[in-house]
């Protein structure tokens, strides 16, 4: 079965796609004849949650911007045709240090990943308090629940939702 959000593959059985998260739906399969009439023998379907926790980019206005697969943030994100699916996050800067079109932000399970869209300004991530760490544009880095991601001078800390 392919999943509708990112197109991957998923094994037979998944009920929700390995790489993003997103529920799979079954094709609608013919109704089977009941070989008897037992009104309780119907099977409940319960929504069951994705393993992973959701990922949250923490504003210093307070605002919780959840990702769940794949978004362009900056301060008037535009779309990029080599991420088509990609979700447009406009956030405010005050300082005008974020480009326009920042970041590319990808959530992948257990890990996030950020990556510099040769911004004007650059990326930087503290990483525990540390000292930021500049990022090389258009290369892919991790970052963990914890850690600062500077887009210019504009900060964004990042924040995970525990599993229930």
């Amino acid at each position: 079965m392919t999943c509708t959000r990112c197109g991957r593959v998923s094994q037979h059985g998944d009920i929700f796609c390995a790489e993003c998260g997103n529920p799979l739906v079954s094709p609608p399969l013919a109704p089977a004849e009941p070989t008897w009439d037992d009104p309780f023998d119907e099977t409940v379907v319960v929504q069951r949650k994705p393993k992973f926790a959701p990922w949250y980019l923490v504003l210093d206005s307070g605002r919780h911007i959840q990702v769940d697969a794949r978004s362009l943030v900056g301060r008037g994100a535009s779309p990029d045709p080599r991420w088509p699916d990609a979700v447009l996050v406009h956030v405010t800067d005050p300082t005008k240090t974020m480009s326009k079109t920042h970041t590319l932000v990808e959530a992948d399970g257990d890990i996030i990943w950020f990556t510099d869209l040769d911004s004007t300004n650059g990326m930087s991530i503290a990483r525990g308090g540390t000292e930021p760490r500049q990022l090389v544009s258009g290369v892919r880095e991790s970052a963990s629940a914890g850690d600062a991601v500077h887009l210019g001078q504009f900060v964004i800390r990042i924040e995970r939702e525990p599993v229930l």
